[in-house]
Parts: structure tokens; sequence; C-alpha cells
């Protein structure tokens, strides 16, 4: 029963995401609803464009999580002698940044606050925090079934993989928490540019190896991914005289907002 409540676990989060996306909407505005339905498929398409004509970028991003995969062993192996009463304090509260149950409420508060105080700014960074991390917590989840990668608590291979596997601690890869906390907290590091807001996520990934939950390319590509989809996400918002512009070898992409 514990072993299932496990394997479960991020898929309740998530499901916790939108519930309480949904009582949002509800509370705070009728309209709210149709104003995520109009913009959701517009930031979608907004990040599917970019990464089409930016495809040097995705190369170069799984080239370099692909490297970090020669430092797995050799981090573990460190992190394990190398524990203490002070890290293990201070990762048992910065883990909680990658938690939904903990990272959800405040985020929502602060888009409650935007939209009662007439702050269009902070309700939008809100609302685009929240469409961050549920985007990016279903590609992750997508994928630790995809390759099956086992965690460092219960195999000592960093390549050891199942894919599609359901056995117990064989969703390592990518890291949800990580993935979590970058695509919650890059859209206001974005919008309010704020690059110290980083430091919340990165210290997620800090106590997901330390706790031995994760390998270090598991939170790199967590990183990576979270990160991804908060950035484009938040670029997607970012109006000019109601145009989107990105440039690329061969030409430009324009996209009008209605």
């Amino acid at each position: 029963m514990f072993i299932k409540m496990k394997r479960t676990t991020f898929f309740l989060r998530t499901l916790i995401v939108f519930l309480l996306l949904f009582s949002f909407s509800v509370s705070v505005a009728e309209n709210l609803p149709l104003k995520i339905l109009k913009d959701y498929p517009k930031d979608l398409s907004f990040a599917g464009n970019y990464l089409l004509h930016k495809k040097n970028y995705v190369v170069s991003s799984l080239l370099f999580i692909g490297g970090t995969f020669f430092a797995d062993k050799s981090i573990n192996e460190f992190t394990l002698h190398h524990q203490s009463t002070m890290m293990t304090r201070m990762t048992n509260v910065t883990n909680n940044f990658g938690n939904p149950y903990y990272t959800v409420p405040p985020t929502l508060l602060l888009g409650t606050a935007g939209y009662i105080f007439k702050d269009e700014k902070l309700f939008g960074a809100s609302l685009i925090s929240l469409e961050s991390a549920v985007t990016a917590s279903v590609l992750s989840t997508a994928f630790k079934g995809l390759f099956g990668r086992g965690r460092p608590f219960v195999t000592d291979n960093p390549l050891n993989f199942k894919p599609f596997s359901s056995k117990f601690g064989f969703t390592a890869f990518p890291s949800g928490h990580t993935t979590f906390a970058w695509a919650t907290f890059t859209p206001f590091a974005e919008m309010y540019h704020l690059p110290v807001l980083y430091l919340i996520p990165l210290s997620v990934n800090v106590a997901r190896i330390y706790k031995n939950k994760h390998w270090f390319s598991d939170t790199v590509a967590g990183s990576l991914l979270g990160f991804g989809v908060g950035y484009l996400f938040s670029k997607s918002h970012e109006k000019s005289d109601s145009f989107f512009i990105i440039s690329y070898q061969n030409g430009i992409f324009i996209s009008h907002c209605f």
C-alpha cells in the first residue's frame, strides 16, 4: 500500500495543482477560465514555434544534460560522504520549494492580491507561474515513465534504466521537484527582472541530490525543463505593440496578440 502511494504521489500533486487553479478561478473571477483557455493555447504555440526555430538551443541542452551523466556517480558519492546536521536541516526546508503543497498556495494568494489591487503584472505572473508549473510537471511525469531511471537509493548504477517500468524507485529522470520549482519561480524572476529568485529553485536541486533522491543529471534536466517552460510562457506575454517577434536564421516568426 505504501509503495503504491509513493508511485502516485507526483500525479496527485499535479491533480492538486489543477484543483487549486480551478478554485482560484471560481473565487477570483468568473471570466478567468475563459482567459486561461484563450492564453494557454497561445503560450503553447509560442513555445512550440520558438523551439522549432531554435533547434540549436534544444540540441545544446540535450548535449549538456548528456554530459552531466558523467558526473553523476562522483557527485553522489561526494554528497553521501559529506553529510552534516546543518545541511540536513537546510535541505529539509529548501526541498519544500519543489513541493506543490507549499508553493501553490502562496502563488494563488499573490494572484488574488494582484487581482484585488488591480496589479496586472502580479496577477499575470502568478497565473503564468501556475500554467508553467502544471505544464512542466505533466511533461516531467511523462518523461519519468518513458525513461524509468533508477533513483540513487535503489541502485548504485546511474545508467540503470527500465523504460515504462512501474517498479518502485525507477522514476528519477527528470527530477519532478526541480522541474516544478524552476517552472514556478521563473515567471516571477523574468517578469520582475529578479534573477536572485533563481537561488530558490537552485536550492531544490541541491536538496534533491543531498537527500539521495536524484542523480545530478536528473536535477539538471528538471531545471532546464522547468526553466524552459516558465521562460517561454513568460516571453509569450511580453507585448510590444501587440506583437511577439522571434528572429531565427532564415527569417522571423511574428505572432499578433488579440
